[in-house]
């Protein structure tokens, strides 16, 4: 059985949830197009104690849904945007996919990034990967994926390629109804929700 939890913003690296509010509250705040985020969990997940600083949850959540979907009426030119994160067991971020809301209404899949960490035995922070690969995708069919790999002395070995006449109907999304997640939540976006 899925947990999920709502609020702000989910911490990873603390394991609980940023500002928590109730389901009623959180779907009133994602129904208007506000910021909202939902995370999901094997486990219950933990909401973040407004006394105890010092907290840190037990259960990584397996993906977050942040979404700001009027994001355009407060900053023109930024898009509604849906923002997926997925973690692993440990609750480290090894992936995420960015929806940004089109003219039609619907949303489509414009980034994929994906991090990959020498040490998977532990929990690692974000900027500790090894590699980093940012996909790009536009409508138009045009990509491209930038590679970034970090190189024993530091340095930061970096990889570009662009493509043309890519089919991306898989990418588009309509904006889910209130509780239907499954969809935009897949992180495997070649199998069907």
């Amino acid at each position: 059985m899925a947990h999920l939890i709502f609020g702000s913003r989910w911490n990873n690296g603390f394991s609980m949830m940023l500002d928590a509010m109730s389901e009623d509250d959180a779907r009133a705040r994602y129904e208007q197009g506000l910021e909202v985020s939902i995370a999901c969990g094997v486990e219950e997940l933990a909401a973040e104690p407004p006394d105890d600083l010092d907290f840190e949850g037990e259960q990584p959540a397996e993906w977050e849904l942040y979404t700001e979907l009027s994001r355009h009426e407060r900053r023109p030119d930024q898009p509604g945007v849906a923002i997926v994160e997925f973690y692993n067991f440990w609750g480290t971020r090894v992936a995420a996919h960015y929806f940004y809301r089109q003219d039609d209404g619907r949303l489509f899949l414009a980034q994929v990034d994906e991090l990959d960490f020498t040490d998977t035995s532990r929990f690692v922070e974000d900027n500790e990967w090894a590699v980093l690969t940012e996909h790009s995708f536009s409508p138009d069919g045009t990509s491209s994926v930038v590679v970034r790999t970090t190189q024993p002395d530091g340095r930061t070995d970096v990889t570009m390629s662009e493509h043309a006449g890519g089919d991306f109907a898989s990418h588009w999304e309509p904006v889910p109804a209130w509780g239907d997640w499954a969809s935009i939540t897949r992180r495997d976006r070649s199998q069907p929700a």
